[in-house]
């Protein structure tokens, strides 16, 4: 359902890989993809940069994708982005650029938390409270009764200041 997303004004720039490219995933990945959208979604956004960043304009390093995390460029022989050549660089489009890639991208798995029975650290309320420097954090979180959540599993991150 990005159809309408990537038809907007945009700009955008779409790492997308040949129908090769999928055809190359392990047997039955597409089929599950398309029954499994959270995680179809996932993967496409990592294929998507905001604005037009034609192939001249790349430079080494990470940038960012619709996705929230980074794709990897390196210029050092040809353009790669992660571990994927571009072979057709700079098809336009009337909001963005397309690069042609030959695999697809597969976003990086979050780092998981540590499990409860192996965190000595405490849950984010108790590391407030025992800080010193929250009492109005802590209150606040009091107030809105937000302590057996703030205390649960997670992962959370909260700022503070």
């Amino acid at each position: 359902e990005l159809g309408g997303t990537l038809s907007s004004d945009g700009p955008f720039t779409v790492f997308a890989p040949t129908d090769a490219a999928f055809a190359a995933l392990p047997e039955g990945t597409v089929e599950g993809l398309l029954e499994d959208i959270p995680t179809l979604t996932s993967i496409l956004t990592y294929h998507v940069v905001s604005g037009k960043v034609e192939s001249g304009d790349l430079t080494n390093g990470p940038v960012p994708t619709v996705n929230g995390a980074d794709v990897e460029i390196n210029l050092d022989d040809g353009v790669k982005v992660n571990d994927s050549n571009v072979i057709i660089p700079d098809v336009p489009a009337c909001n963005g650029v397309i690069h042609v890639i030959d695999a697809v991208l597969i976003p990086p798995t979050p780092e998981s938390a540590p499990e409860p029975e192996d965190c000595d650290l405490g849950t984010i309320v108790d590391v407030a409270v025992g800080n010193g420097s929250f009492e109005t954090l802590v209150a606040a979180v009091t107030a809105a009764d937000l302590v057996e959540t703030l205390s649960g599993d997670g992962p959370f991150t909260v700022f503070g200041k």
